[in-house]
């Protein structure tokens, strides 16, 4: 989120190593941006140069735009939990709704909170999830490591998306090279191009589905950074 005069303690705590913090993510897909490439490559093929040139600066324009709404959104979901000490399931659930994602945000696939667990702490957090309602959750993928980063939250929480539920998203370098530069620099960070867990099972005539997410931390009120 915007870091003011205020939160510059906070923002300077961010930056120290070993913080472990909860992340705000959104899982975006690339199929829009593939098409605007084909689109570019179809045109320098059958156009003049100028109008190419021309054209490829709108498709740059609108996709800036689009990732700046994405910021955005990921910056209110931040600022729902810097106002509330606890964002029930049920509550994360209605303000993703609220969004409207298919018809205001097309290209997002999920919107997730991810919650820091330390190595020492990793039975208790399987035994609270599945308490919670999920008796098969784990957290995956498998291994000692020193910290986890568990997908707890993730709108739409429909059957692709629950492929996603419990992972680990440290366990892979893409994704915490992302989170890294967010939690150094406090703004949004944007992964390389992933394969999107949610992709794992790869479905029957379909091409394997890549995908770029997003990452915000996030704090609540009361929260100790050290």
């Amino acid at each position: 989120m915007p870091l003011s005069t205020s939160n510059a303690r906070i923002h300077a705590s961010l930056r120290r190593p070993g913080v472990a913090l909860p992340w705000l993510v959104l899982a975006v897909a690339l199929g829009l941006t593939l098409l605007m490439w084909q689109y570019s490559r179809t045109a320098v093929e059958h156009e003049a140069r100028e109008h190419f040139n021309h054209r490829s600066e709108q498709i740059e324009v609108a996709v800036r735009h689009r990732m700046q709404a994405y910021q955005q959104v990921l910056q209110g979901a931040a600022a729902l939990f810097s106002a509330s000490r606890q964002v029930t399931r049920d509550e994360w659930r209605a303000y993703v709704a609220s969004l409207h994602l298919p018809i205001q945000y097309p290209g997002i696939q999920s919107m997730g909170y991810a919650h820091p667990v330390p190595a020492a702490q990793r039975e208790a957090h399987v035994r609270e999830m599945r308490a919670q309602g999920f008796p098969r959750y784990d957290l995956w993928p498998t291994g000692e490591r020193t910290e986890y980063s568990a997908v707890v939250y993730l709108e739409p929480f429909d059957t692709r998306n629950r492929r996603a539920f419990g992972h680990d998203m440290y366990s892979d370098p893409a994704r915490r090279a992302a989170m890294q530069r967010a939690r150094e620099s406090g703004l949004p960070s944007l992964s390389g191009k992933v394969k999107l867990v949610q992709e794992a099972v790869q479905e029957v005539g379909k091409d394997e589905q890549h995908g770029v997410l997003l990452y915000l931390p996030s704090y609540r009120p009361g929260t100790a950074l050290n």
